[in-house]
């Protein structure tokens, strides 16, 4: 067997005991095993951080399902709504700006109350809107390449609304939300400009509401 005349030859030679040897080999095969496990650990991290990349890319590919070109500014069904809001109530309720920054894309926060049984909305922006429902309950619909997609919102969510997205909010009881306009790549606030989606605006009965 090879491995006997292996072993005889050291023991001739170097004249150590066999159990010296069998230790001997045993730590050599330990090193190995441990130089195994940390090539396989470091290829593993390596592994793993292309498999981050590969997965970030493929997320960063997938488009938004609600994403709509501006195309539908052309549709008969739009028409041109306001180029600035201002604090107002009506009889849905009230809106009021809190801003810290003053200008065009300065930094601000809107409040909206709406009683129950109230519309808002029915307009469209060419940057998103985000919504936070501080308290409160209703729905979003929103015009999703041709077909309306109804969402129910509670309390403590965030609706963030593509641009170019015809939307409606019907709440179903007193709420409070938050909004603003932000541009969807930078994230940097975005001036107010709003088009009115006809078949969504026409839901909100003329005498309750004030432009927005």
């Amino acid at each position: 067997y090879t491995g006997s005349l292996t072993l005889s030859f050291v023991l001739c030679r170097r004249k150590m005991p066999a159990d010296a040897v069998i230790q001997m080999d045993t730590k050599t095969l330990g090193d190995i095993k441990m130089r195994q496990m940390g090539f396989f650990a470091r290829n593993m991290k390596s592994l793993m951080a292309a498999m981050s990349i590969v997965v970030a890319l493929l997320l960063f590919a997938i488009p938004d399902p609600t994403h709509q070109g501006s195309e539908i500014y052309n549709s008969p069904l739009v028409t041109n709504g306001p180029t600035e809001i201002n604090d107002f109530s009506d009889a849905r309720g009230s809106y009021k700006r809190h801003v810290y920054v003053e200008g065009d894309e300065g930094i601000y926060v809107n409040l909206a109350f709406t009683k129950k049984g109230f519309l808002r909305s029915g307009d469209i922006h060419d940057c998103e809107q985000v919504n936070h429902i501080v308290f409160g309950r209703g729905t979003l619909t929103r015009l999703v390449r041709g077909s309306e997609v109804v969402d129910k919102l509670n309390g403590g969510q965030t609706v963030v609304i593509a641009p170019h997205v015809p939307h409606l909010y019907d709440f179903f009881e007193d709420t409070l939300m938050t909004e603003y306009w932000r541009h969807p790549h930078t994230k940097f606030p975005c001036q107010y400009k709003a088009w009115y989606y006809t078949p969504f605006r026409d839901r909100i009965p003329p005498h309750t509401s004030l432009p927005h």
